[in-house]
């Protein structure tokens, strides 16, 4: 894909194996939340009012493999976007990003991330959230979801994965920009292992 968006929001979801730590992310990105089960590991991380660019930058993790995704989303908040995160793990065939508090703003960007091992895929999240891009290209592999709300709530998101394993979800909630902007959905950036 070309470059992305002047002042548009970027948003990645990285799976990775290896021990409990946060991954080492390209500057002007910020870690939204990491969830560790067993040796499966997903974080949110975002970069707002991001400059027009044509590549993420590298995401890595102390040991075991990767897989990214990233997404752009236009109308989202310029600055402090993050508003309630949650976490999920367990071993099944259906992964869980755990359970928002209440949002405080009608409008948000809802994004929900999971990671599985093997060659897991994921299909029919729950809530009305969709499916933005999946990536299973080696180890870990990685889904992103999402969803606009227009009213507060306390959310979460179901994503059935192709056969039982250990996973680890996660759900991040993002403010919208100016009154009344509701966030539009671009097209993903990448995909990549």
């Amino acid at each position: 894909p070309g470059a992305t968006t002047t002042g548009n929001f970027l948003v990645a979801v990285f799976a990775y194996g290896g021990p409990a730590t946060d991954p080492t992310l390209p500057a002007g990105w910020t870690l939204a939340i990491r969830k560790t089960e067993i040796t499966e590991q997903v974080a949110i991380a975002y970069k707002e009012n991001a400059a027009s660019e044509s590549t993420t930058g590298n995401f890595t993790a102390t040991a075991g493999n990767g897989n990214l995704v990233v997404a752009e989303f236009s109308g989202v908040a310029t600055s402090t976007p993050l508003d309630v995160t949650a976490s999920a793990g367990g071993n099944s065939s259906t992964a869980a990003s755990g359970t928002t508090g209440t949002t405080a703003e009608n409008d948000e960007l809802l994004i929900a991330g999971y990671c599985a091992g093997g060659t897991t895929t994921y299909s029919s999240p729950t809530n009305s959230f969709s499916i933005v891009e999946q990536s299973n290209v080696a180890g870990e592999t990685a889904c992103m979801s999402s969803r606009i709300v227009t009213a507060t709530g306390t959310f979460s998101s179901d994503i059935t994965l192709s056969g039982s394993t250990f996973w680890a979800g996660v759900i991040a909630t993002f403010k919208a920009g100016a009154s009344g902007a509701v966030p539009k959905t671009l097209l993903p950036l990448l995909g990549v292992g």
